[in-house]
């Protein structure tokens, strides 16, 4: 299916049916091809990159002195260390220190997650283990053939980890 190139390595370009400006939807790197496609997209747009550290404190210094990313949200809870880097806004890139690096897992905003789940498993997709919840709402992993590590979500509490870390903690009301 992805094979684009031939045998002499030059690139063949498949042609389809032009996406026009009203098979775009709102929302930042967001579109619905449900049209060209002939099927639902359930994926809306990419959220998290969310990659595995060996050393959260030195990814986090670099990060923010380096890269000068602005810190969205640090979540220190059951043992785990995440933090969301706002680079050049979303995707934010979270670093984990419970995921092993270096490891990533892009992860996709779906409307409703057990009907995503339902469209995927009925084109031959699996799950990658059980629906769980993270801050933002309820969450499935999978992989492809290859190993690589994908997730989508629903987000029923959107950016609730970096409304909470931007409200004054008590003692530090100005």
């Amino acid at each position: 299916m992805c094979n684009s190139l031939n045998r002499s390595s030059r690139i063949r370009v498949r042609r389809s049916a032009p996406i026009r400006d009203k098979d775009l939807t709102t929302g930042i790197g967001s579109r619905d091809t449900t049209a060209i496609r002939k099927r639902p997209n359930v994926f809306k747009r990419l959220v998290y990159v969310y990659i595995g550290t060996s050393n959260y404190d030195a990814d986090c210094k670099f990060y923010l002195e380096t890269l000068d990313a602005r810190l969205a949200w640090e979540f220190k809870e059951f043992g785990a260390r995440v933090a969301a880097f706002d680079l050049c806004g979303e995707p934010y890139l979270l670093i984990a220190d419970h995921v092993p690096a270096p490891s990533k897992r892009l992860i996709y905003q779906v409307e409703d997650l057990d009907a995503a789940a339902r469209e995927l498993k009925h084109r031959g997709w699996k799950p990658d283990g059980g629906r769980f919840e993270v801050p933002d709402g309820p969450c499935m992993n999978f992989k492809d053939s290859s190993g690589n590590e994908y997730a989508i979500l629903q987000m029923t509490r959107p950016h609730l980890l970096e409304r909470e870390f931007l409200k004054p903690r008590r003692g530090e009301e100005a």
